[in-house]
């Protein structure tokens, strides 16, 4: 997974389960994270678990409380992935979320790089 190096990704469902490990091993591929769950305790918990396997230095992996079947929320996670991964792309395919939520901002699962900034 080494094509991730650098870049940033964004992953619901942080919190637990396949979007943990996920989360683990992206961080562990020295990819950024910003990750979402409606679970604030999850979300610290696989923060911890990175922390503990030794970030590379530099990277950034945020946390943010987010119900994905909330069009609000969602907006609202966009723009504080946009502002703390100091981004205005983001781009990649949905999964998982209702249309409604889906906007050409708005992903559950995506990359971005300095080198694809407009």
């Amino acid at each position: 997974m080494t094509e991730f190096a650098g870049r940033t990704a964004v992953i619901t469902g942080g919190g637990s389960g396949m979007g943990r490990e996920l989360v683990r091993l992206l961080v562990a591929e020295a990819c950024n994270v910003a990750m979402c769950d409606v679970s604030p305790t999850g979300l610290a918990e696989t923060q911890r678990l990175c922390v503990a396997a030794g970030l590379p230095q530099g990277l950034r992996v945020t946390t943010h409380i987010v119900d994905v079947a909330n069009r609000t929320q969602v907006e609202r996670f966009r723009d504080e992935v946009a502002d703390r991964h100091q981004t205005d792309k983001i781009q990649g395919t949905a999964t998982c979320v209702a249309q409604s939520v889906v906007n050409s901002r708005s992903s559950v699962i995506a990359t971005t790089s300095p080198q694809q900034q407009p």
